[in-house]
């Protein structure tokens, strides 16, 4: 994942953004994930870099 490099990364250049690291459960990704395509309606294969 991307995001500015600025002030609270809110502006500036492109970078490799900084993810917390319960945002690398992978329980939790598929739990969004099935909740959005409930929500949605959507069926779509969850990405494997997920």
């Amino acid at each position: 994942m991307y995001g500015p490099k600025g002030f609270y990364e809110l502006k500036g250049p492109p970078v490799q953004a900084w993810i917390a690291p319960h945002a690398h459960d992978q329980v939790v990704w598929r739990r969004l994930w099935d909740i959005s395509e409930q929500l949605t309606g959507l069926t779509l294969p969850l990405p494997s870099a997920a």
